[in-house]
């Protein structure tokens, strides 16, 4: 058994920093859901709770391109005879390839580039391997994040340990990955933890992405699932409607759903496995081979997640994927009954599984059999090649090896785990052991947040460059009380008071800070942030005329704040007003998201060149189940063609290019 760093290169766009502004939760932060009726009782059982958009204190990742270019990629190998695991620290760990040595063949779909797609949290995600999703809704806020990596010297051999703190929920995880000499499994141990006492909402989904071939089918323990409906064209999307049903048959499809290429629509069904099952996931194929994953409770619930085969399907595929006629599915394993519902990490209680990934043979032909048939000789191959008491026997030793301190550090993660830490030895509470939080991390980011933990005073900066925006009850209460102390109330204490009190839904509260902010020393911050409160009331002219003061201010040239005018101009039908202020910016300054916003002016003003051109071209932020490039392109070629626009979407096709639709 082996763990050594090396690289891999890859055609592939840089994320080029990060948004500066503060991206606002979610006022609904139990998301409105509903569903046909068909759910039983603890179906309905935190539906929705805590799965509002949820993105501070971290900042969006939202600058990047389709520019891309060889690209060495840092790794971590772990690797014995039979197995070789390749993780991107770099990148939320994910596992890229699990290579089965054996057979000479890879067991995960690996995508040959590395292309972000506005799809997570944060915006930036990309597809392939296996990604590991912690704290709240969604892809993980870190999934294009560094982890720390170390190695540790374990009782019988060494394992890969890869760890952070996770700032939305404010804890702690880690994930123990076991490749030990003869294992013909790779196995994942798991540890969640909440940095204070006190119980908080959290999310755990493993998702892991395979290929999808003509045949290939996906099997679980329990025919019973949970589905989501799909909308028609042009509905609402605010509140999603879901389904129970059995499997295969299930009413989002006139077929067998067990098998994904078979699926017209972009879908997904949660398999609702019971409470004392020994839970597992597989996706046959048709050359004889099993992908499986099994786990221990509480990592209990499983889903299938496929593009579909029409075109906005097909085109994603190929907007994430390299070579561009691979096809994925993804099979995940989740501790809720489906990614809306929520769930608690306890207070002073871990949350710890062990899930383990490989691949056994299938006798020939049964995945073909009647679902429920193979499924029963799918899960027999998985319970021969991985009983589940020897997976709980594993279990059991990892978690006594999950205190070990590490032998090694192989990669630094951020410097947020080494500021919390000082902030809880500070109250007297300790950091967990094994995830070691080395001093050195902390950086320009955390250092104003440790001098006002240290000091009791917040240093200011330059208006043009605040410290990085912080959340959580601890470090409000800090900064309130630094506004007692000389030199502790100014423009930035108050600016960054505000962002915690509307993170806490305290808009008032938030008002004041933001403008007394304003009075001591204007700020485009302060001025952008109270557009955003006036929008959460719906007072549009007050909004645009806040963002104008921002904009106004000298040295505001980050092209976020004129994707954010841009959009408020839009709201109240500015048309030749954001035209002209689009043509007016500097090039740097007009990011692929502002053309995506204006190409409704360019519509509305007959700009049949720049639509042209803007339809020819590929746009690396359009947002999974954003509608504004199909809406906008049919209203174009409605009124070049002198028809109405039902007519043109009856009769017209969309080029694949532009078509990201999750169904037609």
């Amino acid at each position: 058994m082996d763990i050594y760093i090396s690289s891999v290169t890859l055609s592939g766009a840089a994320l080029d920093g990060e948004n500066p502004l503060p991206y606002f939760s979610d006022p609904a932060q139990d998301r409105p859901l509903t569903h046909d009726g068909t759910f039983l009782p603890e179906d309905e059982c935190l539906f929705g709770f805590q799965t509002g958009k949820r993105v501070l204190p971290y900042a969006m990742q939202d600058r990047y391109t389709r520019d891309r270019r060889p690209r060495a990629i840092k790794t971590i190998v772990l690797e014995n005879e039979n197995l070789k695991a390749v993780f991107l620290p770099e990148y939320g760990a994910r596992l890229y390839s699990l290579f089965d040595k054996r057979r000479g063949r890879e067991i995960l779909y690996k995508n040959e580039m590395l292309q972000f797609g506005n799809l997570s949290q944060r915006n930036a995600w990309f597809s392939g391997g296996i990604e590991f999703n912690f704290g709240h809704y969604g892809h993980s806020a870190l999934t294009c994040s560094s982890l720390f990596a170390a190695e540790v010297q374990g009782p019988e051999y060494s394992f890969l340990r890869f760890y952070e703190y996770e700032r939305t929920t404010g804890a702690f995880y880690q994930l123990d990955f076991h490749l030990p000499d003869n294992a013909e499994t790779l196995d994942m141990f798991v540890r969640l933890q909440a940095a204070e006492r006190r119980q908080v909402p959290t999310y755990w989904w493993t998702n892991t992405a395979v290929r999808q071939t003509a045949r290939c089918r996906v099997f679980s323990g329990t025919d019973r699932v949970l589905f989501n409906l799909p909308r028609p064209p042009g509905s609402p999307d605010s509140v999603p409607c879901f389904a129970a049903g059995s499997m295969p048959k299930l009413r989002i499809f006139d077929g067998d759903c067990s098998y994904p290429a078979q699926m017209d629509l972009s879908c997904e069904y949660f398999f609702q496995n019971s409470e004392d099952c020994e839970p597992w996931e597989a996706v046959g194929y048709e050359d004889g081979r099993l992908f499986f994953e099994a786990s221990t409770q509480p990592l209990r619930y499983r889903k299938m997640f496929c593009w579909g085969t029409h075109a906005g399907g097909r085109r994603w595929q190929s907007f994430l994927n390299a070579p561009e006629d691979t096809s994925y599915i993804e099979v995940q394993a989740g501790i809720a009954p489906t990614q809306l519902h929520g769930a608690f990490l306890l207070a002073n209680e871990a949350i710890e599984f062990t899930q383990s990934f490989g691949e056994c043979d299938l006798p020939e032909g049964c995945i073909e059999l009647e679902w429920s048939k193979a499924a029963e000789i799918a899960e027999d191959a998985v319970r021969k090649q991985l009983p589940h008491k020897d997976l709980l026997e594993r279990h059991g030793c990892y978690g006594e090896w999950a205190d070990i301190s590490v032998k090694q550090l192989y990669h630094a993660g951020s410097g947020w785990g080494a500021l919390e830490c000082a902030r809880l030895a500070k109250e007297g509470l300790k950091a967990p052991l094994g995830i070691p939080f080395p001093g050195f991390t902390l950086n320009g980011g955390q250092l104003p947040w440790l001098e006002l933990l240290e000091k009791g005073i917040l240093p200011e900066h330059d208006p043009r460059e605040p410290a990085p925006w912080m959340t959580g009850e601890g470090w409000r209460a800090l900064l309130e009380a630094s506004l007692l102390l000389q030199g502790g109330r100014h423009w930035e204490s108050l600016l960054h008071l505000g962002v915690m009190y509307m993170e806490n839904f305290e808009a008032e509260k938030a008002r004041k800070a933001w403008e007394e902010s304003i009075e001591l020393t204007p700020s485009a911050y302060a001025w952008r942030n109270l557009s955003r409160l006036y929008m959460r009331d719906d007072k549009l002219k007050e909004a645009i005329n806040c963002m104008e003061q921002a904009i106004a201010l000298p040295g505001v040239r980050d092209p976020a704040f004129a994707e954010e005018y841009l959009s408020l101009l839009m709201s109240d039908g500015q048309y030749q007003y954001a035209w002209n202020f689009f043509n007016d910016m500097e090039p740097e300054r007009r990011s692929d998201r502002a053309g995506i916003i204006l190409c409704r002016a360019a519509l509305e003003l007959n700009k049949d060149d720049y639509l042209e051109k803007f339809f020819d071209a590929e746009h690396a932020v359009i947002q999974e189940g954003e509608d504004v490039l199909t809406n906008v392109w049919f209203a174009w070629q409605a009124r070049l063609r002198g028809e109405s626009e039902t007519d043109t979407r009856h009769r017209v096709k969309m080029p694949e290019k532009i078509d990201f639709r999750m169904s037609t």
